[in-house]
């Protein structure tokens, strides 16, 4: 796969998280969905390059 499907598919999941953590926090909203929503998927999306550079590199 490439560094984009790695980027897109770790962006994806870190949304998830991060909407799932908002809400088991017990918050709500838009204010709250954004922050968590962008914040996890930027991460996502880190880690995913990060992940896709891991196991190219060898």
């Amino acid at each position: 796969m490439t560094r984009d499907t790695y980027r897109s598919i770790g962006a994806i999941t870190g949304l998830v998280i991060g909407i799932v953590l908002m809400r088991s926090l017990g918050l709500g909203g838009i204010i709250y969905g954004a922050i968590f929503g962008a914040s996890g998927a930027t991460i996502g999306g880190i880690v995913g390059e990060q992940l896709h550079g891991a196991r190219n590199d060898s």
